[in-house]
């Protein structure tokens, strides 16, 4: 009889040993049910203490602290709890909030924040933390955009239109473009896509006037599509002249290149630059810097 009372007590003695992430300072003051690790995706938020038990044998009231090991994770919708009674102050944590900080890492990434809280009845106190797993989950393109929308009818074959560009919250992401079906894709078939560079397939065998195609932009993970107006130019008609003023020569801007509405300043050399001005009636006047460049206007 002896031996199975002893088994009894070595029984109950490991039980209370492996209970998970508890804290219990002499039966007095107890922390229960706090689950030691805990996830969420960055797009969502927490209740990390919704399930916590206090018990407290020897005060009428408690006070509470709670501590995050890096704010830069994410937001709690307060640290802060007013010493009160027990019933209150277990009511008051098991509303707090949790809001992970998203897209601080790549797509999948996962990060790690720790919460303490620390519990004090005036004669006793203990500490216990969770640990919270933020996965970075991916977020949809929420648009696509094209650095020029014209091209000349002499610019040739495979001539670039512009740069395709992607608006996404993801960090380090990477994008492949391509024209697909949809609202405006008429005149799909005569333009192509090279990485992220729109291009025209002849512009010369094309009349003047707006084409409609529909891009898309693929992040590895979702897909967002857009509508575009291309605009195809017959520079035949456009006049040439060339800015050939330079900047430091005239003694007064009035003898600078007046622009007019529609002008288009062509630069000749990557590096060329030209200056413009306006002169004491509010006209647009350019100058040439360095390099050369000249003005197409409508005839």
């Amino acid at each position: 009889m002896r031996n199975i009372l002893i088994f009894i007590v070595i029984g109950l003695i490991i039980t209370a040993c492996n209970e998970n992430h508890d804290r219990d300072i002499d039966n007095a003051l107890v922390i229960r049910g706090l689950t030691e690790i805990q996830v969420v995706d960055d797009n969502r938020t927490i209740a990390p203490f919704l399930k916590i038990i206090l018990k407290d044998e020897e005060s009428d009231k408690l006070s509470l602290s709670i501590a995050m090991d890096n704010k830069e994770h994410g937001l709690l919708s307060t640290d802060v709890i007013k010493s009160d009674t027990i019933n209150n102050v277990q009511t008051a944590l098991r509303a707090i909030i949790f809001t992970p900080t998203s897209n601080r890492m790549r797509v999948g990434d996962k990060e790690r924040t720790t919460l303490t809280i620390t519990l004090n009845n005036g004669t006793n106190s203990t500490k216990i933390s969770t640990v919270i797993v933020s996965t970075s989950i991916n977020d949809v393109s929420t648009d696509i955009e094209l650095s020029d929308s014209y091209i000349n009818q002499s610019s040739g074959v495979d001539a670039t239109v512009g740069k395709l560009s992607s608006i996404d919250v993801d960090k380090n992401e990477s994008f492949i473009y391509s024209l697909v079906s949809g609202d405006g894709d008429k005149d799909n078939k005569s333009f192509n896509i090279s990485e992220n560079l729109l291009k025209v397939d002849d512009s010369t065998i094309l009349d003047a006037g707006i084409y409609t195609i529909r891009v898309n932009t693929n992040d590895g993970h979702s897909d967002f599509s857009k509508e575009f107006n291309i605009t195809v130019i017959d520079d035949s008609t456009l006049e040439k002249i060339a800015i050939d003023v330079k900047c430091t020569t005239p003694a007064t801007i009035t003898d600078y290149i007046t622009l007019v509405k529609g002008d288009s300043i062509i630069k000749s050399e990557d590096n060329t630059t030209v200056s413009i001005y306006h002169d004491e009636k509010s006209n647009k006047r350019v100058c040439l810097d360095y390099g050369e460049a000249y003005i197409e206007r409508e005839s």
